[in-house]
């Protein structure tokens, strides 16, 4: 966990100034935290990372916001600095989220604006995504979950387990064969299984692939459920 002597470095984005201005002047009054840039549109973005190399990026995304360009230039971002943490603060989306955690869960966090009374739950957010973990909030978690009732994940057998494990973090069949040396058959057995198993068969409104990561993450405790933090009092 990033400590006060090891800065948490941030670039902050923010589609209005204003709010950009106080986001960023909050996040400058955080001990551990190190706010070493701040733009105010995404095409801004990937230049931003390139010259400060943060550890995390907090992006805030409004409701009217181009979600293609936003992803596309996320998942851009993310390639080119591997390592790098990524919080979105949405006004919704569990359209965004999946898009996002498509590409694998891990460093990811998507906190909804209305549900962020102060910054503790931001802070909070920030730290664990640059330890590597995945912070999602309990609205977005619960309205996948809940449509599929009963996963079950304790039903897969230990190479289907692996398998899945290499989807949360998001890779192909053709990386998951090469990484657990199976073939592409096997692979493609077992992921049928995985879905079959988690009750995710037959249902084109959802990325199953998404769904299974979700479900998987939550269930090895990997997948940090935000907390809803209560207001503060006047």
């Amino acid at each position: 966990m990033p400590t006060t002597e090891t800065p948490v470095t941030v670039v902050h984005v923010n589609d209005s100034l204003l709010v950009g201005e106080g986001m960023a002047s909050l996040l400058r009054d955080e001990s551990g935290i190190s706010v070493v840039g701040q733009v105010d549109s995404i095409e801004e973005m990937i230049h931003a990372v390139d010259k400060t190399h943060p550890a995390v990026v907090v992006l805030s995304v409004a409701a009217a916001s181009d979600t293609l360009s936003t992803v596309s230039a996320a998942r851009r971002m993310r390639e080119g600095h591997p390592e790098l943490g990524l919080v979105v603060i949405a006004d919704a989306g569990e359209g965004l989220a999946v898009t996002l955690l498509r590409d694998g869960a891990s460093r990811i966090g998507f906190l909804l604006r209305d549900h962020l009374h102060d910054m503790s739950a931001v802070v909070s957010a920030i730290r664990e995504v640059a330890a590597g973990q995945t912070v999602l909030d309990p609205m977005v978690v619960n309205d996948l979950v809940r449509r599929h009732a009963s996963p079950g994940v304790d039903d897969l057998t230990p190479r289907e387990t692996e398998v899945l494990e290499q989807i949360s973090l998001g890779r192909s069949n053709r990386a998951i064969a090469e990484e657990l040396s199976l073939s592409m058959k096997s692979v493609e057995k077992h992921i049928t299984a995985i879905f079959r198993k988690l009750d995710l068969v037959g249902q084109p409104a959802i990325d199953r692939r998404v769904m299974a990561a979700l479900v998987y993450l939550r269930a090895q405790g990997r997948a940090v459920i935000a907390p809803d933090f209560p207001a503060s009092p006047a």
